[in-house]
């Protein structure tokens, strides 16, 4: 029992430790919680949810730091950065997962980034991440992306509750039942809101719009 605790509290750690070192902030953390594990709290998780949230991080570039004595963490610690574009990576990657875009690379994402500070820039953009960071532009870029992955999912998130309102209304069954048959059959995402109608995340349910099935 204590081994699990044990375990419990280092995953906790680690998954502080990520959000940091991946410059997420409040909301984006909470709504990559929240779509890994239906949570929107670590303290909610189980164990095994712990672990998915963590591996999901180190997909997203986290990288876990060893043990080390106090004498070499004084003299090696690395400082901490503080880059947007380090938050704007982290974004990129989750929106590559989540299958809002076909290309995760660092380059797509430079050409993305190019293209949007040159409108906000009078037509000229910013060749590359480094350069943004040193601008004015670095926070409005980050915002649009962050606009743009919100966006996504509330337009997923009305079009799989529509398909659940239908069935409902077609079959004239509990929500919470009709949202489970959809999910098991593949025709629709799960959403960390289905959690309220007291549907948990299963690793069988489809979390990319990829995975669906039409008829």
């Amino acid at each position: 029992m204590k081994t699990q605790k044990d375990n419990r509290k280092s995953a906790l750690a680690q998954i502080h430790i990520a959000k940091k070192q991946l410059k997420l902030d409040d909301d984006i953390y909470r709504d990559t919680l929240q779509q890994i594990s239906g949570k929107r709290s670590c303290s909610d998780m189980h164990i095994s949810e712990l672990y998915k949230v963590l591996n999901h991080f180190e997909k997203c570039g986290f990288k876990r730091k060893a043990p080390t004595t106090r004498r070499a963490k004084k003299q090696y610690s690395p400082k901490a950065s503080g880059q947007i574009i380090d938050v704007m990576r982290a974004v990129w990657i989750e929106m590559y997962h989540q299958g809002i875009i076909d290309d995760g690379s660092e380059m797509a994402l430079t050409k993305w980034a190019e293209r949007q500070s040159s409108k906000l820039n009078g037509g000229v953009g910013i060749a590359e991440l480094e350069w943004l960071e040193r601008t004015k532009l670095a926070s409005p870029v980050l915002e649009s992306l962050k606009q743009w992955h919100k966006r996504v999912w509330a337009k997923w998130w009305r079009e799989d509750i529509r398909t659940v309102n239908q069935l409902v209304t077609s079959e004239s069954l509990n929500p919470a039942v009709a949202i489970k048959q959809l999910l098991d059959k593949h025709r629709i995402m799960y959403h960390g809101k289905f959690y309220e109608y007291g549907v948990e995340n299963a690793p069988t349910y489809c979390k990319t719009r990829k995975e669906l099935k039409h008829d």
